[in-house]
């Protein structure tokens, strides 16, 4: 996962197959710069193939001295997931067994899947993001109707409705609300 707060990258450790190789995965975070091979692939954005630490050392070599975990030796692949001009992830693939040749054919379809991954994320984002949406319309929409019942009956309970909803965690999800009303209404 990468965040960005304008003014560097931030990778955040994430999720990892096989599940657990590496202790610590998880919870790491690195400046983008700190790393010669991040740097490179996120600069490119493409596929890039190294060889061991060809750049020099890595952020993560200090995970793999804590678990006794074999290093990324021999070939391996960055690729950045990018959409339109956004930059969503970095994806690290190598065989921990053996080295695997990779050839520009391997290199073209690593990039293809990271291509339709980026799409991917960038549709399950929006999802969220109009899922929540949707759900805080429709919690105003009740909400809007119960304002205008009470409004009807009692004008002192309506205005405590307009402050509940401002701070329940289904309508607005703020947590103070003040009401002032103007001299004369």
């Amino acid at each position: 996962r990468i965040s960005d707060d304008r003014k560097q990258i931030w990778l955040e450790g994430w999720r990892q197959l096989p599940a657990n190789h590496l202790p610590g995965f998880e919870d790491f975070r690195m400046k983008a710069e700190d790393s010669p091979y991040t740097r490179h692939t996120l600069h490119d954005r493409a596929v890039r193939k190294y060889n061991g630490r060809e750049r020099g050392p890595s952020p993560l070599d200090q995970l793999y001295l804590d678990s006794n975990a074999p290093a990324q030796e021999g070939v391996w692949v960055d690729v950045s997931l990018w959409y339109e001009e956004r930059c969503l992830a970095k994806l690290s693939l190598y065989h921990y067994e053996y080295a695997r040749p990779l050839d520009n054919i391997a290199l073209s379809v690593v990039q293809l899947y990271a291509n339709q991954a980026a799409a991917a994320f960038h549709r399950v984002k929006l999802s969220m993001q109009s899922h929540r949406s949707a759900q805080q319309l429709q919690a105003l929409q009740y909400i809007s109707g119960e304002i205008l019942k009470l409004a009807r009956a009692d004008l002192d309970q309506m205005l405590h409705a307009v402050l509940t909803a401002a701070t329940a965690s289904y309508g607005l999800g703020l947590n103070r609300a003040m009401l002032f009303l103007i001299d004369g209404t």
